[in-house]
């Protein structure tokens, strides 16, 4: 390329007369020039962008594991001002004595028993008669039991040794595998989950997802036989590793008449402790823990303390 045709090829890359005018134009009469919205554009691309990342980020573990959050309101007895807690320890079946009956019903392959010994919970705002209900308590089971047990009532859905007739609904907010409401009378009563209907065991990491303990756990807490308080972890940290060891431990397995035996002995003795997970919604969980058999009761199962268990927190018990 020559000299002279480069020269004519930058003048060709020049503006035109016509923009040549327009700008001589603004800079010669300012105020007529209508100043452009840098950032209009932007705002309203990147507005949109943001709004359904947080979305996203908000909405997509519920979407993802198809569970609401829970509410945590107070779950607070409309009668009854004593403690919102349930010991859920291993306890058989016999119904003979219709005075000291067990609160329990089964539903959906599970066995659930009624939070507070039976009494009814203030739950009137929640207007959960308005909900499509999940079936009814037909099924008389202290009857069918005391009768010789020939329905089979005591491991079949719809099942209870209490509130016979009344109607079962899911509790906002809860994994129905963990919680339901049992409605009788306008009034309403908490079940929780303690086992299998028919008495096999589940993996502590099944109880612990029902019922959502990695966000529902507030603490937890030690105490002796006496109920005499021993210690607290309240940190997450702390409260997020017991409900990992929680998770951790296996089923013992159906115990033998000399372990049952060993642990009555314990329990009179006092060699048991509770390990209770206080809840954000103020009721509770309570383990029975017998450190020496190395066994701990979740529900209506004895599970085995892990060895990194035992390892992290015997000093407690060291006398």
């Amino acid at each position: 390329m020559t000299e002279q045709e480069l020269i004519e090829r930058l003048a060709r890359m020049g503006p035109t007369e016509t923009q040549v005018e327009r700008m001589l134009n603004q800079i010669m009469n300012p105020s007529e020039a209508k100043p452009k919205r840098r950032w209009s554009w932007g705002y309203r691309i990147a507005l949109p962008a943001v709004l359904g990342l947080l979305l996203l980020v908000i909405g997509l573990p519920f979407i993802m594991n198809g569970a609401e959050e829970p509410v945590w309101v107070p779950l607070k007895p409309v009668a009854s001002p004593a403690p919102m807690s349930i010991s859920i320890e291993p306890r058989g079946l016999d119904l003979t004595h219709a005075s000291d009956v067990r609160k329990f019903l089964n539903y959906n392959g599970s066995r659930y028993e009624f939070l507070n010994n039976g009494e009814p919970y203030d739950l009137s705002e929640w207007k959960l008669g308005e909900n499509k209900p999940l079936g009814k308590l037909d099924d008389d089971i202290t009857a069918d039991v005391q009768a010789g047990g020939t329905n089979g009532y005591a491991s079949q859905d719809f099942g209870t040794t209490y509130l016979v007739g009344g109607i079962l609904y899911k509790l906002p907010g809860y994994d129905p595998a963990f919680r339901l409401v049992v409605e009788q009378d306008g009034r309403y009563y908490i079940v929780q989950l303690v086992g299998r209907a028919d008495d096999s065991s589940m993996t502590a990491n099944e109880y612990v997802e029902s019922a959502d303990l990695d966000k529902l756990a507030d603490r937890v807490e030690l105490l002796d036989h006496s109920s005499k308080l021993l210690h607290t972890w309240s940190t997450p940290k702390d409260v997020q590793e017991w409900i990992k060891h929680i998770a951790s431990f296996e089923p013992a397995g159906k115990l033998t008449n000399e372990q049952d035996e060993q642990l009555a002995k314990a329990d009179s003795s006092g060699e048991t402790y509770t390990l209770r997970a206080a809840l954000k919604d103020g009721t509770t969980i309570d383990m029975k823990l017998t450190p020496e058999m190395h066994l701990i009761a979740i529900g209506d199962s004895q599970y085995k303390l892990s060895d990194e268990w035992l390892a992290t927190y015997s000093y407690l018990f060291d006398h």
